[in-house]
């Protein structure tokens, strides 16, 4: 039974998210949005972004986008 409503509130919180996500906002442009890259330096985990960032492919298709430093990796 408490399967059951944890299971049914998990697949209605879902729904929610995914319908909201997908409701346009009045008066918002694309110019009004800038992506916003957090990255580590040293982390090779962001390197397929790194590389499309250097290569200009963000900017070839019309991204917006700002490169956010978090410091330094520790490991």
């Amino acid at each position: 039974m408490n399967f059951r409503k944890i299971a049914a509130a998990a697949v209605s919180a879902a729904l929610a998210l995914a319908l909201t996500a997908c409701a346009q906002q009045e008066g918002s442009g694309s110019d009004e949005y800038v992506l916003k890259v957090g990255e580590v330096q040293g982390a090779l985990c962001h390197a397929p972004l790194q590389v499309a960032m250097e290569k200009g492919y963000l900017d070839d298709e019309g991204i917006k986008w700002e490169r956010v430093d978090f410091g330094g990796s520790d490991i």
